[in-house]
């Protein structure tokens, strides 16, 4: 949500644009949501602008304008928008990461949360292992047969 204040009086035309010119304004829409708020304070009235946007992505990033106008001006903040990337998830192979991580056999079964598919479609395996690298590996239980 970006933010920003005006004290005006009178009554200022208020609005979010992404260009200085403020003619191609932001409205309500599924992509923005357009808030003013007032507060009363006497001889002025301070606004507070907000604008959230909806399913924020890299485009999103960039200039964004607050505009405010009336008789007696124009007033425009600048406000930047950085929007980051999702870094996303490679996958692994599960029981190799738990050799390199040099996980004892009988330990393996501290690996959890992601299941190795090539050892459950390898059927001369003797047990299905899993992992996740970035597990806390606790004390080994004993084993039960």
């Amino acid at each position: 949500t970006l933010e920003c204040e005006v004290d005006a009086h009178p009554t200022p035309k208020l609005s979010f644009s992404r260009d200085t010119s403020a003619m191609d304004k932001i409205t309500n829409s599924s992509k923005y949501e357009v808030r003013i708020l007032r507060e009363n304070r006497e001889p002025d009235a301070n606004y507070i602008m907000q604008l959230m946007v909806r399913n924020m992505n890299v485009s999103d990033s960039g200039v964004y304008y607050c505009n405010a106008q009336n008789n007696f001006g124009t007033f425009a903040q600048v406000m930047k928008l950085q929007a980051r990337q999702k870094a996303v998830p490679s996958v692994m192979n599960v029981a190799k990461c738990c050799e390199e991580q040099n996980v004892t056999s009988t330990c393996m079964d501290a690996c959890t949360l992601f299941l190795d598919i090539e050892s459950v479609i390898d059927r001369n395996a003797s047990k299905i292992f899993t992992n996740s690298c970035d597990a806390q590996l606790v004390r080994p239980r004993a084993l039960t047969r």
